[in-house]
């Protein structure tokens, strides 16, 4: 979970898709985007980092990563990050 938690995670290669926040940051987009696109790895756009964070439990996060190969391609194959969360929160 965040950005130094994603990037740790991509680069031992356990993340599967990436969810940004839609309010990231720079630093965060410039980051984790350059890390997971090298690695194939797709990257959404989720809710703000508020509404993701408090979603895991969390306060705000700009990133995650999930590891779940399963979840991770019924999430990146349906495209639901931006559209599902951002109605709730």
């Amino acid at each position: 979970l965040g950005r130094s938690g994603v990037g740790a995670g991509l680069r031992g290669g356990a993340v599967a898709v990436v969810v940004e926040a839609a309010n990231r940051s720079a630093r965060t987009g410039d980051k984790v985007e350059r890390l997971a696109r090298g690695r194939g790895v797709p990257v959404l756009t989720g809710p703000l980092d508020e509404a993701l964070g408090k979603r895991l439990g969390r306060t705000a996060l700009q990133a995650v990563g999930v590891t779940d190969g399963r979840l991770a391609a019924g999430i990146a194959a349906a495209g639901i990050a931006a559209h599902v969360w951002q109605q709730e929160g």
